[in-house]
C-alpha cells in the first residue's frame, strides 16, 4: 500500500532493525574476531495506480559483515613475519647473553688462564705458581661445561616451545575442521551464520600466528589450510578433517615436524614463518653453530695447550706429556675438558734447548741454538695399509667393471723393510710393483694393453717414461739398485744371549726360525702325497723344496 501510514510503518520496521545491527556492532566492539555487520534495506515493490507506479516504503532484506578478503589475507601474513621474529630475537639475546656475559662467560676464564701462565713464566720454581696454572686450567674447562650446559638448556626449551606450538596448531585446526561441518549446512557463502564465518577466520589469524599458511575455499566458506608452499602438500585441514603435526619419532634430531607422526606420516615440506619457523631459524642459524663452535674452540684449546706442553721441559728434567684431555664419553667436547696433570712439577715451564752465556764472555756475541725437525718418509701414503699382518683396518681392493687393474697404494723412495699382506687373492691375480719410471719389479710382464691402461700420469707415473721388465723379479745384485723384492716370506738370524755363571754376557747363539701356517685339517693317504708342491712357499727369495706326504703317514695337529 502506498498511504503514508503504511510507508511509514514500513520505514520504522526497517530502521529498528538496522539500529538492531548498530548496537549489536556496538556491543561487540571488544570481541575478538569479530566483523562489523552492516544492514541492507531495498526499497518495496511499487504499486500501479492507473498508468504510474507509486512507492510503498522500505525493506529491511541482509545483514551482511563489512569483510575484505584481500586484507583479511595481509593480515594473516602480517602476524605470521611479525610472530617470526619474537622467539628468533628473544632466544638470540638469550644466547648473546650466555656467551658474552664478562663474569661467566668465557673470556674471563681464559683471561684467568693465560694470566696464570705469564705468571708462572715469571717464576716457573713456584709450586704456588705451578699450582695455581692447573687449578687455572680446571676453571677454564669448568667453564666450557658450564657454557655447554647453559645452550643444552637453550636447545631444549626451544624443543620444548616447538613442541608446545605444535600441539596449539593441532588443536586450532581440529576446531577449525569443526566449524567447516557446520558450514555444510547452507550451499552459499550468503546464507552462512556470521558468528560462524567469523570463528572461522578467527581460528585462521590465530594459526597464522605458528606458521605461514595458504587457504582455499569452497563456494560455501569451508575452508581447507595447507603449511607448504602449495596446497597439495602439508595440509593440515583438509576440508572436514583435521590431520595432527608433531615430532618424527624416528627422528635422531627429535625436532623434525611430520604430518600425522603416529600414523601415515609425511614430511612437513616448505613449513616456514611464524613461531615455529622463528623457532626452526634460531635453532639452525643460531643455536646450532654456537654449539659446534665451542665444541670446536674447546678442541683448539686443548691440542694447542698440550702441544706447547709437551714442546717443554717439566720440573723433573723430563720432556711434557699432555695437560688436558677431552673425554670421550662426553655429550659433547665442551662438556668433557679434564686435567690430566694433578702433579705441579710436571708442568713443563722450559724449553728443550737453551743456551746459558759465559759470564766472562766480554763480547758481544749471542749464541742460539736452532734445529731444524727430521723429515721422516712419509711411507705408505695409504693409511689403511700397515706393516702388520694383524692389521684390524684391512684395505679391501675389487678388480672389475673392465679394468685390468686397481691401485693399491704408494711407497716412498728410501722405504725399508716393508711388507704387504695378501688375503683373499683369487686365481690369477697379481701385485705388480713398479717405479714411477715403469721399471717393473714384480708381477708378470704386461701386455700391451695393460700397459696403455696402467702407465698414464693419472695413476702416478711420470711423463717421460718407458716401460722396462729388467729388474723384473730381481733381488740383490740383479735386482733395481741392489733391492730385494719379492714375494714369499721374509725372515732375518735373531741371536739370544747368553750369561755365564757369574751374570756376565757370554757367547749369543742363534735361534731356530720357525714358519707357522694356520690350523692344518689332518692329512693321511695310502699312496705317497705331496702336500707343498716344491717352489710354492719361498724364504728370502728362494723356494723351498716340496712337503711330501709318505703313504700310510698322517699331517695333521700333533699335542704336546
Amino acid at each position: 500500500m502506498s498511504d503514508m501510514l503504511g510507508i511509514s510503518s514500513s520505514a520504522v520496521a526497517a530502521y529498528q532493525r538496522a539500529l538492531g545491527t548498530v548496537s549489536n556492532n556496538i556491543a561487540n566492539v571488544s570481541t575478538e574476531g569479530y566483523s562489523r555487520q552492516q544492514s541492507t534495506l531495498t526499497q518495496s515493490a511499487p504499486s500501479k495506480h492507473a498508468n504510474m507506479y507509486l512507492g510503498t516504503g522500505v525493506l529491511f532484506t541482509a545483514v551482511k559483515r563489512a569483510f575484505d578478503t584481500f586484507a583479511e589475507s595481509n593480515l594473516r601474513n602480517s602476524n605470521t613475519d611479525l610472530a617470526t621474529q619474537e622467539p628468533l630475537v628473544n632466544y638470540t639475546q638469550r644466547v648473546m647473553d650466555i656467551m658474552g656475559d664478562k663474569s661467566v662467560g668465557l673470556s674471563s676464564a681464559l683471561d684467568t688462564f693465560f694470566d696464570a701462565a705469564r705468571s708462572l713464566s715469571v717464576d716457573p720454581a713456584s709450586t704456588v705458581m705451578r699450582t695455581s696454572f692447573i687449578r687455572s686450567s680446571e676453571g677454564v674447562g669448568s667453564r666450557f661445561a658450564e657454557l655447554s650446559g647453559q645452550l643444552n638448556l637453550v636447545s631444549t626449551e626451544t624443543k620444548q616451545a616447538l613442541e608446545s606450538a605444535s600441539n596449539q596448531i593441532n588443536t586450532l585446526t581440529e576446531q577449525l575442521a569443526l566449524v567447516n561441518q557446520q558450514l555444510t549446512k547452507s550451499p552459499t557463502l550468503e546464507g552462512q551464520s556470521s558468528e560462524l564465518l567469523d570463528r572461522r577466520d578467527l581460528l585462521l589469524r590465530q594459526i597464522s600466528e605458528f606458521a605461514r599458511i595458504k587457504t582455499s575455499f569452497t563456494s560455501n566458506g569451508i575452508v581447507s589450510v595447507s603449511l607448504g608452499t602449495t596446497m597439495k602438500q602439508s595440509l593440515v585441514v583438509d576440508g572436514l578433517k583435521s590431520r595432527p603435526i608433531g615430532f618424527d619419532p624416528n627422528s635422531i634430531s627429535k625436532i623434525d615436524l611430520v604430518l600425522d607422526p603416529y600414523g601415515n606420516t609425511e614430511p612437513l615440506s616448505g613449513t616456514s614463518g611464524g613461531t615455529m619457523g622463528g623457532l626452526n631459524t634460531f635453532i639452525s642459524q643460531v643455536l646450532e653453530p654456537a654449539q659446534k663452535g665451542l665444541d670446536f674452540l674447546a678442541k683448539s684449546f686443548v691440542n694447542e695447550v698440550n702441544t706447547i706442553q709437551r714442546a717443554g721441559i717439566d720440573g723433573y728434567g723430563q720432556i711434557g706429556v699432555d695437560l688436558l684431555h677431552i673425554d670421550e664419553k662426553a655429550p659433547a667436547a665442551a662438556e668433557g675438558i679434564r686435567v690430566l696433570l694433578q702433579d705441579p712439577l710436571r708442568i713443563t715451564t722450559g724449553g728443550l734447548f737453551r743456551v746459558t752465556e759465559n759470564p766472562n764472555n766480554a763480547s758481544d756475541v749471542r749464541a742460539r741454538v736452532s734445529f731444524l725437525a727430521s723429515t721422516m718418509p712419509p711411507g705408505i701414503s695409504n693409511p689403511l695399509l700397515s706393516n702388520n699382518p694383524f692389521t684390524n683396518n684391512p684395505l679391501k681392493v675389487e678388480v672389475g667393471g673392465g679394468r685390468l687393474f686397481a691401485p693399491v697404494t704408494t711407497l716412498a723412495a728410501g722405504m725399508e723393510n716393508t711388507t704387504i699382506y695378501l688375503d683373499n687373492v683369487k686365481p690369477g691375480q697379481q701385485l705388480h710393483v713398479m717405479t714411477r719410471d715403469a721399471r717393473q719389479l714384480i708381477g708378470v710382464p704386461l701386455s700391451e694393453d695393460e700397459k696403455f691402461q696402467m702407465l698414464n700420469t693419472d695413476n702416478g707415473f711420470s711423463s717421460a717414461l718407458t716401460y722396462s721388465d729388467a729388474y723384473l723379479n730381481q733381488s740383490g745384485e740383479k735386482g733395481y739398485r741392489g733391492a730385494n723384492v719379492f714375494y714369499g716370506t721374509k725372515a732375518s738370524v735373531l741371536y739370544e744371549q747368553q750369561f755365564d755363571k757369574l751374570g756376565q754376557p757370554d757367547k749369543a747363539t742363534p735361534t731356530a726360525a720357525t714358519l707357522k701356517s694356520g690350523r692344518v685339517v689332518p692329512v693321511s693317504s695310502s699312496t705317497d702325497l705331496v702336500v707343498i708342491p716344491q717352489g710354492a712357499i719361498k724364504l728370502n727369495d728362494e723356494a723351498l723344496g716340496e712337503l711330501k706326504l709318505a703313504a700310510g703317514e698322517e699331517l695333521g695337529i700333533r699335542w704336546s
